[in-house]
């Protein structure tokens, strides 16, 4: 077999086409060269996943030119054997995986993917050969528990595909109808035994969530904020009843999100302005941020949030963080001091004041209630 270009100028038209990563190994996966402005701590991560992807690797057929994988965060790469080399192309984010680590690198549906390694490798050899692709082996159920917790992954757990669909469609009042029926409750009383299965059913249940809503097309960009800022409530978790009502909020909070997407009562800008909030509920959103975020001018967000919501943009943001320091209150042990930290207060004595302005009570007043 002859190639009809350098393998380098090609993996380097590659990156600088479509920013995918694009690296050379040898045999024994030591890597020769890498086409990926990173910077150090990216590339650390880059190493450790693609030596799992090459050791996986070394079960496919000899005939194989080209394979496609996904590594265990259901982010997906390509292996191409080449000469005395092995050449990787990916990750890719692909829709599998809301904790995609690697920042800067496009979406790419599966077959997109597919089709532009398939380029890569007509390019490397003399004729267009077949590429083999893995995806189909993973099962949605399979590819969300690897997401998380491989570890549990024998664990059987109850779809509940009503709830799901109820999120997929973004139908609140029918989400709100099966859930006061108390079955989804006491399936979940009947599997969680205590907290080590009861985070790895709420990070289960998180990722059918997530790809629910994802089923509604509302962009992965969108759902990937509201994925970690579950991933990073739930590290406060430290009772079976805060990763209960954690599950029922989470189950709310994308469905509401795909009718918001969808919801006609709101126009697009102001739809894309509280999903912003929402997203950045962490930190201290200004006005301006979220303006230039919608591409709006500052007069224009401002009049039509007030007038298609009732409050202003500055009164929503506080109101979603209020909400929010309720919550971790009610169903986590953080101190008033953390939850003033994690909302984004530069001090607790001025949290404790606008949550009192808020709710009438101090903090710790609320909690004792």
């Amino acid at each position: 077999m002859e190639r009809n270009l350098d393998s380098d100028d090609i993996l380097r038209m590659f990156y600088a086409s479509f920013k995918i990563p694009a690296g050379i190994f040898d045999r024994s996966s030591k890597l020769q060269k890498l086409f990926f402005n990173s910077g150090a701590k990216l590339t650390k991560l880059y190493l450790a996943d693609a030596s799992s992807i090459l050791h996986k690797h070394k079960d496919a057929g000899a005939d194989d030119p080209a394979i496609l994988l996904l590594d265990e965060n259901g982010s997906c790469w390509c292996v191409i054997p080449y000469n005395e080399e092995r050449i990787l192309l990916g990750p890719v984010q692909t829709g599998r995986n809301p904790l995609f680590a690697y920042e800067g690198i496009p979406e790419h549906t599966g077959k997109g993917f597919h089709n532009l390694a398939r380029y890569v490798v007509s390019l490397l050899y003399s004729e267009d050969y077949p590429l083999t692709d893995r995806e189909d082996a993973y099962t949605e159920a399979f590819a969300a528990r690897h997401m998380y917790s491989k570890a549990y992954a024998d664990i059987e757990l109850q779809s509940f595909d009503d709830l799901f669909l109820c999120v997929m469609t973004g139908d609140r009042t029918r989400l709100d109808t099966l859930l006061h029926s108390g079955s989804y409750l006491r399936y979940l009383d009947s599997v969680m035994t205590d907290l080590q299965t009861a985070r790895t059913v709420f990070q289960f249940n998180l990722a059918k969530t997530y790809h629910s809503a994802q089923q509604s097309r509302v962009s992965i960009s969108d759902l990937t904020p509201l994925v970690d800022m579950y991933l990073s409530e739930s590290a406060g978790y430290r009772s079976l009843a805060a990763f209960k009502s954690g599950m029922l909020r989470m189950l709310y909070d994308f469905t509401r999100y795909v009718s918001q997407y969808r919801d006609e009562r709101y126009s697009p800008l102001i739809n894309q302005a509280i999903m912003f909030i929402r997203e950045n509920i962490y930190g201290q959103p200004t006005v301006e941020e979220i303006a230039a975020h919608c591409m709006s001018s500052l007069s224009t967000l401002q009049h039509r949030f007030k007038e298609e919501t009732g409050i202003s943009v500055k009164e929503k943001i506080r109101r979603s963080k209020m909400d929010r320091a309720c919550f971790f209150l009610k169903n986590t042990d953080l101190s008033c001091s953390d939850i003033a930290y994690k909302m984004g207060y530069g001090s607790q004595s001025y949290f404790i004041k606008q949550f009192r302005g808020m709710t009438g009570m101090t903090p710790a007043e609320y909690r004792k209630q």
